[in-house]
């Protein structure tokens, strides 16, 4: 295993530990809680802890992704990190699409986040994840992967699933911008931000390469093969992150739809299964790097 890979994935977990520790531990109560928008919209702020300056909605949603971020990616990472170092190529994958949740997520971070005092550790969390993701991707030898794939890899129905899947929330993104082009009217969701920054990762980066990676991969091309179980391992954290903002917007006053409930309720049970056969097959490689 590479030691820088081997030092940034240190550095992340220290930093991540801290970040996501004082976002669901501070408490500390601030007097203002409304505030009017440049648009002209009343914004009900969280008004609590590090996200105070933060709508309700927004500081919700940090505060499940923190917990996500916590439980789950954490210890993914560093049980990942461990069997890369024992030069498992199935480990490799599964630290590439942890790694890519931690991009991402750490991005939306310094982008969405009103400005606080953690800001300095996002923009480093964003870049140890940006340089430890490039070099564990670029490591990866697709030709060999496809290679040592067992033939009960289920390719051509992954690969119709991330087609689907992106497709779908393509529309969805878009459901948000389009009406707004043409009437002049500023999207509910953009609340007192400047920028819809999910929207605009997900459809630039995120979900093109989830629609590449599940072409590729049904016409049975290496490349396919690392970047759909790669999105795979990524999509599923931040799925399973999607159900707990619901929760802390709920349980915070936010609204909240039952349709999205409902919605990202089947998307998240959806991608936990596709994760689980995935890792099945990932558990039979036996090749090493």
């Amino acid at each position: 295993m590479n030691k820088t890979l081997k030092y940034l994935v240190f550095a992340i977990v220290v930093l991540t530990i801290l970040a996501t520790g004082i976002g669901l531990l501070s408490n500390t109560v601030y007097e203002q809680t409304n505030m009017t928008s440049v648009n002209g919209a009343t914004i009900s702020l969280y008004g609590k802890g590090i996200y105070h300056n933060d709508s309700i909605s927004i500081a919700a949603q940090a505060k499940g992704q923190d917990l996500t971020t916590l439980l789950i990616a954490i210890p993914s990472l560093i049980a990942a990190t461990y069997y890369t170092y024992k030069k498992s190529i199935a480990a490799k994958l599964v630290l590439a699409g942890v790694l890519a949740y931690f991009l991402y997520s750490y991005i939306s971070y310094v982008f969405l986040a009103q400005y606080n005092p953690l800001f300095i550790v996002y923009i480093a969390l964003m870049g140890l994840s940006f340089f430890a993701f490039t070099i564990c991707i670029t490591s990866l030898d697709s030709n060999k992967i496809k290679q040592i794939m067992p033939s009960s890899f289920p390719r051509k129905k992954l690969a119709v699933f991330l087609i689907f899947f992106s497709i779908m929330m393509m529309f969805r993104s878009l459901s948000i911008i389009i009406p707004t082009i043409t009437s002049n009217i500023i999207p509910v969701e953009l609340e007192h931000y400047t920028s819809l920054v999910i929207q605009a990762m997900d459809l630039s980066i995120l979900l093109p390469s989830a629609l590449l990676g599940g072409i590729l991969l049904y016409k049975d091309k290496p490349l396919g093969y690392v970047i759909s179980i790669v999105i795979i391992i990524k999509f599923t954290p931040l799925g399973v992150a999607i159900l707990a903002m619901l929760a802390f917007m709920a349980n915070a006053g936010a609204v909240v739809k039952l349709s999205e409930v409902i919605l990202f309720s089947i998307i998240g049970i959806t991608l936990i299964f596709v994760l689980l056969v995935v890792l099945k097959n990932l558990k039979n490689l036996h090749k090493r790097i």
